[in-house]
């Protein structure tokens, strides 16, 4: 009754080349909850450019930055999320000067490197952890192509995460 002997071998084997597999899935692409949270970074990064453009929205109807996130909810006729979509608290903004604020994000991933079609957008390239991008809000220069009056915002990525708001 040698067969069994081989038989037991063989299924130890097959077994053992599954659990690799499966080692290797999760180490070449994450776990199901890493790519859980990959995922609520991307909504964050569409959260942080919808809460711009309603910024811009906002600036073309009142001629300036609105003082708090609250103060855009209650102005805006654009349904915008403001909050994060784990636990529920406001993303961070901040009024730096009459054309400059911050929008900030906890992010639970750094941004994929470049090439990664999970994130099509640098221009909310970040770091994982709390970070912070400055905006600004301009006018375009008279002659251009540009609407007149039409606000134009320009992100400059803050490199380090930053306190305020």
């Amino acid at each position: 009754m040698s067969g069994g002997g081989g038989g037991r071998v063989l299924f130890v084997v097959v077994i053992a080349v599954v659990v690799a597999a499966v080692v290797a899935g999760f180490l070449a692409l994450g776990t199901p909850q890493d790519e859980r949270e990959r995922r609520l970074d991307q909504v964050r990064v569409a959260d942080l450019e919808a809460l711009r453009s309603a910024i811009v929205a906002h600036c073309r109807r009142e001629g300036a930055l609105p003082d708090s996130l609250e103060q855009l909810a209650r102005r805006s006729p654009l349904p915008v999320r403001m909050t994060d979509p784990v636990g529920g608290r406001l993303y961070g903004y901040g009024v730096i000067d009459s054309t400059t604020y911050r929008l900030c994000a906890v992010f639970d991933f750094p941004t994929p490197e470049e090439g990664d079609a999970r994130f099509a957008s640098r221009s909310w390239a970040h770091g994982a952890g709390r970070q912070c991008f400055r905006l600004r809000v301009t006018r375009p220069a008279s002659g251009t192509s540009a609407e007149a009056g039409e606000m134009l915002n320009d992100p400059v990525l803050e490199g380090a995460p930053d306190s305020v708001p």
